[in-house]
C-alpha cells in the first residue's frame, strides 16, 4: 500500500460556507496519474464488486470488477479524494497526494452501514410538514439561479428534517446519497450529503459529489449546455482563484478592493475601499501545485465581463489559507464568501475536471 495515502473514514469534503460554490479541478494540459486498487469487506475480506470508485467532485470514476479491483485513469496531480461507495456500506475516502505521473495503489476496506430506525423523523409524525420542509430544502439547496428550474431531486424520500426552535435552525440529513439530474448544465450527479444547516446567521452544506454526463436530446440542447456551463464558470470563485494564480485576473474582468470597516451589505452595493494589486496576495506553497493566500479584513471582488457587475466578498478565517493551482481551496471552511458567490449553489455545480474552452 502506498504510504503517501491514508484512509479517512468520515471526510467532510466540499464544505460550503455561506453556500460558497464548488470550484473545478484541472486545467487543460495538466498531467495525470493512474490510481488502481481493490475494494473488500472490512470484516470478511471478501471482494465487493460493482463498488463505485471516483475522484471526488469530478466525472472521473470506475466500477470495481468481480474481484473488487478497479482502475482510475486521468487522475489529476494534486491532493485528491478517492471515494468508494456501495449500497449497504459506509462511504470511505482516501486522501491521496498525487505528485507524479505514475501509478498509485490503494485498498479500501468498507464496513457495513448500520441501519437506523426512522422513529423520530418529521415524515413519520406529519407528512404534510415533511413536504413543506422538503420544498424549503430544495429551494435553498438548488438556489434561485436560472439552472435551478432544470434540477430534479430523484430520491427525496431519503431526506429527513429537523427544526431547532430556540436557534431557529433547520437541519437536513440523508439516509442514502442524493440522486440529482441537472438538465440546465447536462449532468446527473450523486451527492453524499454530510451536513446541511440553515439559520438566520449562516447557511452551509457539505458533501461528496460524483458527476456523469447526460446525453443531449439534440444539437441545440448540447449547445445550450455548453453555454450554460460557461456562464456558471465565468465569474465564479474558481474562475477568480485560477485567474489569480495565473496572474490574468485583470484580463479576465476582475476588480479587487480591500475593505476594513465598511459593513458587508454596503460593500456589496458598490465599489468601495482601496484597490488591491491581487498579485501581492499569493505566496508559494509547500508543493508546486499549491499557493498560499493571505490578507486582512475583507476583499471585495467585482466581476465586470458579464451583462452586469457581480459583487462578492471574501474573508479568511485564519491568517493564511492554502489554495491549489486549479482554483480549489484546501479547506473551504477557512474562506468565507458572501454575495454572488454565496448564491451559486447546487444548481451551478460543475465537475472538477470541467474547463471552459
Amino acid at each position: 500500500m502506498n504510504t503517501i495515502a491514508h484512509r479517512v473514514s468520515h471526510l467532510l469534503l466540499c464544505l460550503f460556507v455561506l453556500s460558497s460554490s464548488f470550484a473545478g479541478l484541472q486545467a487543460q494540459g495538466v498531467p495525470h496519474a493512474i490510481v488502481k486498487g481493490r475494494v473488500v469487506d472490512d470484516s470478511t475480506g471478501a471482494a465487493l464488486p460493482l463498488t463505485n470508485i471516483f475522484v471526488a467532485n469530478s466525472t472521473v470514476g470506475a466500477a470495481a470488477n468481480a474481484e473488487g479491483r478497479f482502475v482510475l485513469k486521468r487522475v489529476p496531480l494534486g491532493t485528491q479524494q478517492i471515494v468508494a461507495s456501495i449500497v449497504g456500506y459506509g462511504v470511505e475516502t482516501w486522501t491521496l497526494h498525487v505528485a507524479d505521473t505514475v501509478t498509485y495503489e490503494i485498498e479500501f476496506h468498507l464496513r457495513p452501514r448500520e441501519v437506523q430506525m426512522p422513529g423520530v423523523l418529521v415524515e413519520a409524525r406529519d407528512p404534510v410538514e415533511w413536504k413543506k420542509h422538503l420544498q424549503r430544502f430544495v429551494d435553498s439547496f438548488f438556489g434561485t439561479g436560472p439552472n435551478s428550474t432544470f434540477c430534479r431531486l430523484l430520491n427525496p424520500q431519503v431526506l429527513d428534517f429537523q427544526i431547532d426552535d430556540p436557534k431557529n435552525q433547520f437541519t437536513a440529513t440523508s439516509r442514502d446519497p442524493l440522486q440529482i439530474e441537472n438538465r440546465g448544465l447536462g449532468y446527473r450527479f450523486t451527492y453524499i450529503l454530510r451536513r446541511y444547516i440553515e439559520s438566520p446567521q449562516f447557511f452551509q452544506f457539505l458533501g461528496i459529489t460524483h458527476f456523469e454526463e447526460l446525453h443531449p436530446r439534440d444539437g441545440q440542447e448540447a449547445a445550450q449546455w455548453k453555454e450554460n456551463r460557461r456562464k456558471a464558470y465565468y465569474g465564479s470563485k474558481r474562475h477568480f482563484l485560477t485567474a489569480l494564480i495565473r496572474k490574468t485576473w485583470r484580463e479576465d474582468g476582475f476588480e479587487v478592493n480591500s475593505i476594513h470597516k465598511t459593513p458587508p451589505r454596503m460593500a456589496l452595493m458598490w465599489s468601495a475601499g482601496n484597490q488591491v494589486d491581487a498579485d501581492t496576495l499569493l505566496r508559494p506553497g509547500r508543493a508546486a501545485y499549491e499557493r498560499r493566500i493571505s490578507f486582512e479584513g475583507l476583499l471585495q471582488v467585482i466581476y465586470t465581463q458579464g451583462r452586469r457587475q457581480e459583487f462578492s466578498l471574501i474573508q479568511l478565517d485564519q491568517p493564511v489559507v492554502t489554495i491549489y493551482t486549479n482554483g480549489l481551496v484546501e479547506n473551504p471552511l477557512k474562506m468565507v464568501t458572501q454575495g454572488y458567490w454565496s448564491g451559486q449553489r447546487a444548481a451551478d455545480l460543475l465537475p472538477t475536471d470541467y474547463e471552459p474552452e
